[in-house]
């Protein structure tokens, strides 16, 4: 494989909860990048066996014969502590095995005759790993350069999560972009807009739901307000399928499979492929053989069953539509146009909602509901690169915060310090004191969300300011400098006195540490290195065979 010329490419990637993407700005336009299968879409699934570590469509092509073994779902747990409630919510569904680990996620799985543990990072970074192989074969050279979208609603430890594991992976994060402006830039492309125009993306996602209200006009893209659900997605509407059939099954057979885990998640498999199957029939038919105790399941799913199983579901994205027209202080008819991209925005029912809600307005669907996240994140790299010609390179993306940053004030409240919706990269100054009398460290928690009382909000990290000289209690005015940088991640700098004399600042996100990175990446190199020479002996034993099997016939 070359290098040089190629290594300045930054690819895009969309690191879905379900599948993943990789494209490329290439020859003047945004190329998907497809496997040696010929595949554009890729399971963003990890399966550990007694030989070897195996990614994407053959993992899941062997998930019913290994399901404790097959990693799934990451992106729901990645960046969340043990203790949140949608990994624990999702636990119990999950075939493979989750565990507390100082606080946080691991997964336990057996490879190679060994129990191995493995963070959320680790595996996306597998998932990463095989989308940069596959760009790599399909372009001939090294990449090193990336952009990886991520949902609107993701929290500083989420995005920070995110970046580690494309590190882990090899590569170098050029840019975290929110999913739904990597749509935006995707709309926006090859599009001469003269004229002001409100742009509302709505992106559906396998787990999260996000919306974004952004202005564009003459090559800027101005985000102007952002919401989100990261409670609702795809999977939730497969969630309602799966139980509704569990009880039907326990009715018609009077087995009860709430527990079983294997048969709850192969009855999950057929229910994907139903919710795909009902954006365009009216009805489905489910058979599965042996589902429990030897006794098959088979039975018909209309549309009409689907969306009354999932009505509050449906109706509940509209409420981030809601909050970003409240927060940007618009009106439904200044919207001029609604975007719908994800892949559950292909669902009838919700097409339907959305239109309704505007009054009956004519929905955009010109972009690929699948594709468009990974279009923008592509283009956004060519441009982060100069790998993109003039005509093409004149977008701007302003960005803004998703999330307010602040503290706990006297009575509880959130005292924002960076508030939610404003453009960034962007710095801000806060002043601190201590509560006792010659205090020479003071530790202030900080908490990201829209809830007024702080402590209803994520507790992004504990900010420690030492090196305060003896002073009475309230008397030294502590300057510390917050700072969220372009991919939406918050960082302190060194704090000062009044005096200008130097504080040690630092915030301690309870995140992977620098050398846990290193160590990781060395280890999920090792894997794929020793994967892709298995693949190689196995190819070339397979050419040798056929040259003898050819030279038997001579």
């Amino acid at each position: 494989m070359s290098s040089g010329k190629g290594d300045n490419v930054a690819i895009g990637i969309d690191l879905g909860t379900a599948y993943s993407k990789v494209a490329i700005w290439k020859h003047d336009h945004v190329e998907i990048i497809r496997d040696e299968r010929g595949n554009h879409v890729h399971p963003s699934i990890v399966a550990f066996s007694d030989t070897e570590c195996i990614i994407g469509q053959e993992a899941q092509d062997q998930l019913a014969r290994n399901f404790p073994n097959s990693i799934f779902d990451t992106k729901r747990i990645i960046g969340r502590r043990f203790d949140d409630k949608i990994v624990q919510s999702s636990i119990p569904r999950w075939p493979f095995a989750v565990f507390r680990k100082d606080g946080k996620s691991y997964y336990q799985v057996l490879h190679k005759g060994e129990f191995k543990e493995l963070t959320p990072q680790e595996n996306a970074a597998f998932i990463i790993s095989q989308l940069r192989h596959t760009a790599e074969t399909y372009l001939g050279t090294t990449v090193t350069n990336a952009v990886i979208s991520v949902p609107a609603s993701f929290t500083d430890a989420q995005r920070q999560a995110i970046k580690d594991a494309g590190i882990i992976a090899g590569l170098s994060i050029t840019r975290i972009i929110k999913e739904p402006s990597a749509a935006a830039l995707a709309f926006a492309l090859n599009k001469k807009i003269t004229h002001q125009k409100r742009v509302l993306i709505i992106d559906l996602g396998a787990s999260v739901t996000d919306v974004t209200l952004c202005t564009i006009e003459d090559d800027v893209i101005d985000v102007l307000a952002t919401a989100g659900n990261a409670h609702l997605g795809g999977r939730n509407f497969e969630d309602r399928l799966v139980d509704d059939l569990a009880q039907e099954f326990k009715r018609c057979s009077r087995q009860d499979i709430s527990s079983d885990v294997r048969a709850l998640n192969r009855l999950r498999i057929v229910c994907e492929r139903t919710k795909r199957t009902l954006s365009t029939s009216t009805e489905t038919t489910i058979d599965i053989g042996s589902l429990a105790a030897d006794i098959d399941f088979s039975t018909t799913v209309t549309r009409a069953r689907f969306e009354a199983l999932n009505k509050d579901l449906f109706e509940s994205i509209l409420e981030p539509v809601r909050k970003v027209l409240n927060d940007a202080k618009e009106e439904k008819n200044s919207i001029d146009e609604v975007v719908l991209v994800g892949g559950s925005s292909r669902i009838p029912k919700i097409r339907q909602l959305v239109s309704e809600f505007f009054g009956g307005k004519e929905l955009n669907t010109a972009l690929d509901a699948n594709e468009a996240v990974v279009i923008g994140a592509a283009f956004l790299g060519a441009m982060l690169t100069s790998s993109v010609a003039p005509k093409f390179g004149e977008l701007l993306l302003v960005e803004a915060t998703s999330l307010t940053i602040g503290t706990e004030g006297p009575n509880g409240e959130m005292v924002p310090i960076i508030r939610h919706n404003v453009s960034i990269p962007i710095k801000r100054m806060e002043v601190f004191s201590t509560s006792k009398d010659n205090q020479f460290k003071v530790s202030i928690p900080i908490y990201e969300g829209e809830s007024p009382k702080a402590r209803e909000n994520n507790i992004l990290g504990m900010l420690d300011i030492a090196g305060i000289p003896s002073a009475p209690r309230e008397h030294p005015l502590l300057k510390v400098d917050f700072n969220i940088d372009s991919n939406g991640i918050l960082d302190v700098f060194e704090g000062f006195k009044f005096d200008e004399s130097t504080l040690r600042v630092t915030i301690n996100k309870g995140g992977l540490s620098k050398k846990e990175v290193e160590r990781m990446a060395k280890e999920v190199k090792a894997y794929r290195d020793e994967d892709r020479l298995k693949s190689f002996r196995n190819g070339l034993d397979s050419n040798i065979a056929d040259l003898s099997i050819g030279t038997s016939f001579d």
